[in-house]
């Protein structure tokens, strides 16, 4: 099966994106345990400020499946909503060559 890579941009309250950040420690935890899950990297944007994106890239589809419906997701969906000021902004890519895949 085809690898699963994921760019999300998460727009944030103004002069939130650090406590929003912040939050984005409990999805890290759980996401560490995960083995599906390759990568899943916070950052940000000088040019953006109010917002934070997640790179992540899975083994496969049923790997980016299982994070996405994990028990603690919803958790963390609510854990965030008090900083997001709309929908996540979701792409979803398939990876063609590059290190690490």
């Amino acid at each position: 099966m085809s690898k699963v890579a994921l760019w999300v941009r998460i727009p944030v309250k103004p002069g939130t994106r650090a406590e929003a950040a912040e939050a984005f420690q409990f999805a890290l935890d759980h996401t560490m345990q995960d083995g599906g899950a390759l990568h899943y990297i916070l950052c940000e944007e000088e040019a953006d400020p109010d917002a934070v994106f997640v790179w992540e890239l899975y083994a496969d589809q049923e790997a980016f499946l299982g994070h996405a419906s994990a028990p603690w997701f919803k958790e963390f969906g609510e854990m965030l909503a008090q900083f997001a000021t709309g929908k996540p902004e979701l792409h979803f890519l398939n990876p063609l060559r590059g290190k690490g895949l």
